[in-house]
């Protein structure tokens, strides 16, 4: 009988190298599943912030195609004057500090001589900018510093970065990650 008994306790329970086997393969999967986590996570901000940066040009371009004179952020209103005609509106990509780059939405007017004003100027951008999610940047590869839709032509302005002749992209890039924005022919699109 009581060897009956040591027999059930030996048969009802887990040896060590089981218990040490399961929880390996536990560790593996749950370092698995985290790791693709994170990547997934970090690929939908770069994600989210392209289309983010896609939309505010989506909305330069409608709002100079609609010859809206006023411009309206945060309680914050800027417009063309009555004496001013509206040449459209941009986007203002700054990547002079790469601690804090961002973009921000402005529109320009011209005078009856000829001079343009950019509302908000620049002094005034801090309450219109779109800053870029912590580690998220404007790719070195993206010429562009200024994107342009006048009036009535349908068109895009870009202005190349200095020493650049190449102005039909913006780049975001994120943990080696990279989204391209292209802009060619008047359409606004997104490449991998």
């Amino acid at each position: 009988m009581n060897n009956k008994r040591r027999n059930l306790f030996y048969k009802n329970g887990f040896t060590l190298i089981e218990l040490v086997v399961v929880f390996t393969v536990i560790a593996i999967l749950s370092t698995i599943g985290t790791v693709s986590f994170v990547s997934y996570s970090r690929a939908q901000v770069l994600n989210q912030t392209t289309s983010d940066l896609v939309q505010a040009l989506d909305t330069a371009k409608s709002l100079s195609a609609s010859q809206l004179k006023s411009l309206n952020k945060n309680g914050k209103k800027w417009r063309c004057l009555d004496y001013q005609t509206l040449n459209g509106y941009g986007i203002q990509i700054d990547t002079s500090d790469t601690s804090h780059e961002y973009y921000f939405l402005y529109m320009k007017c011209a005078t009856i001589n000829g001079a343009t004003i950019r509302y908000p100027d620049a002094n005034n951008v801090s309450d219109w900018q779109t800053n870029l999610p912590q580690n998220v940047t404007f790719d070195p590869t993206t010429n562009i510093t200024d994107v342009f839709f006048p009036v009535l032509s349908g068109g895009i302005i870009t202005t190349p970065t200095a020493g650049s002749s190449n102005a039909d992209t913006i780049a975001l890039s994120s943990y080696g990650n990279i989204k391209t924005i292209n802009l060619t022919n008047g359409y606004i699109s997104i490449s991998p």
